[in-house]
């Protein structure tokens, strides 16, 4: 499933802050904001955002109290996002500085921050600017570069996606608890959550913060890739057989993690299997998947002799050698299974769990060893959205006059696997700015 959320500009209007309490601060309509600033993030290669509406209140991040705040996000099925750079809009003491931010990436549980994922400990920012002005505070918006932290959060095989939070602390020049995160009433993802006991505990935003719902404004972006292939192995060596020269061999099995159907998430690459036996045709050599789904991949092949050196053999289903001509010698490279096509045989079974492969030696007299079993599935990628955008529109202004009329088509997105979920053309948002009205 795809959703397409399109972004052709940001426009940005804030009001204000007011009285303050022990962990937020309210309406001001005095509050003074530099131009271009806040909203206007800039997004990478994948990025997440909280957008302004105008400081109509702020969660308290400071370390010296017992309040900390997180904010929601979801990484894409089959994607890997690795954070590079956070902007925060952040309200602090006039004249002071943010000397360091806390950054502590959590899985979700229900809608709440849950097990700690990942903790970027206290750092200095990269850079930061005062943007603007508050009760006499400064708002300052502030960068963190996270390129190199080593955090990579999955987006998992599950259509949806996985969702993840980031924790926010942070300190000032001060070492004061007046240290606060803007909010805002735009909810881009599920509403943000706020503990006012050190994250032993969470609660949606808007239980302690009134007024809400409430989102954190940030901007978090990054890198995505794609994960790679889904690769695992077996226990070995094992003997074949597991005692004397005939009967079976003990199990191997391959442990598989990761979670996702064959045929829709995942295509199932290869079995690989690095085996030497005196008299190979005494084998029978199947696969039985996490569902119970038997294959044979191979029914006494190889004669006496094709064996003897230890070959590795890939069985999948791009080969074009068929096992069952196998009769003796050095074999090919790779063969299909000889039960079928192993997309087909465990086609929409979810490829985790134990995969476990079984030997049995039918005939006395010779004996050989397992050394290697190993698996790999790869994901399953759709074709891209293809996305068309109008051109850049200039008008030019009467004189004197601040505002013109202007008119645009809104972005067209068309999906070759029919399955986009919608498309959201998120700014100039059609609801507020439609084609026609004055900008």
């Amino acid at each position: 499933m795809k959703k397409i959320t399109l972004l052709l500009f940001m426009l940005i209007s804030c009001l204000g802050f007011s009285q303050t309490s022990v962990a937020e601060l309210g309406v001001d309509a005095n509050l003074t904001r530099t131009a271009n600033s806040g909203g206007t993030f800039s997004f990478a290669p994948c990025g997440y955002t909280g957008v302004s509406s105008g400081f109509p209140n702020a969660g308290n991040v400071s370390d010296p109290s017992t309040f900390t705040a997180a904010e929601g996000f979801n990484v894409p099925v089959f994607m890997n996002f690795a954070p590079e750079n956070l902007v925060l809009s952040l309200l602090t003491t006039a004249g002071s500085t943010i000397t360091g931010v806390e950054v502590t990436f959590y899985d979700d549980a229900a809608g709440l921050p849950g097990a700690v994922s990942t903790v970027l400990a206290l750092a200095p920012p990269a850079s930061q600017a005062v943007v603007g002005s508050a009760f006499g505070r400064d708002i300052v918006e502030t960068t963190m570069d996270l390129t190199g932290s080593g955090v990579s959060l999955p987006g998992g095989g599950l259509p949806g996606g996985t969702e993840y939070w980031m924790g926010i602390r942070a300190t000032n020049s001060n070492g004061s608890s007046d240290l606060f995160w803007e909010l805002t009433n735009t909810i881009t993802d599920n509403e943000s959550s706020f503990s006012i006991d050190d994250g032993a505990s969470w609660q949606a935003t808007s239980v302690i913060i009134a007024g809400g719902p409430w989102d954190f404004v940030f901007s978090l972006t990054g890198d995505c890739s794609l994960p790679p292939p889904v690769a695992e192995c077996g226990n070995a060596p094992l003997p074949i057989p597991a005692v004397g020269t005939s009967g079976p061999m003990d199990p191997s099995t391959a442990v598989v993690g990761d979670t996702g159907l064959i045929g829709t998430d995942y295509a199932f690459d290869n079995t690989t299997l690095d085996i030497i036996h005196t008299w190979g045709s005494d084998m029978t050599i199947t696969l039985t998947s996490p569902a119970l789904t038997t294959i044979n991949l191979a029914v006494q092949r190889g004669g006496s002799s094709g064996w003897d050196a230890g070959p590795t053999i890939v069985f999948t289903d791009a080969s074009g050698n068929d096992i069952t001509t196998w009769s003796g010698g050095a074999p090919a490279a790779d063969y299909q299974a000889e039960g079928g096509l192993l997309n087909t045989v465990f086609d929409g079974e979810d490829i985790n769990g134990n995969w476990v492969l079984n030997i049995t030696d039918a005939f006395g007299g010779d004996s050989g060893t397992l050394n290697s079993f190993c698996l790999d599935f790869t994901p399953i990628l759709g074709s891209p959205p293809v996305i068309m955008c109008p051109a850049n529109i200039s008008v030019f202004t009467d004189a004197g006059v601040c505002g013109a009329t202007v008119n645009y088509t809104d972005a067209v997105a068309i999906d070759p696997d029919g399955d986009l979920v919608s498309v959201e053309q998120i700014s100039p948002d059609p609801l507020v700015l439609a084609s026609g009205d004055v900008f």
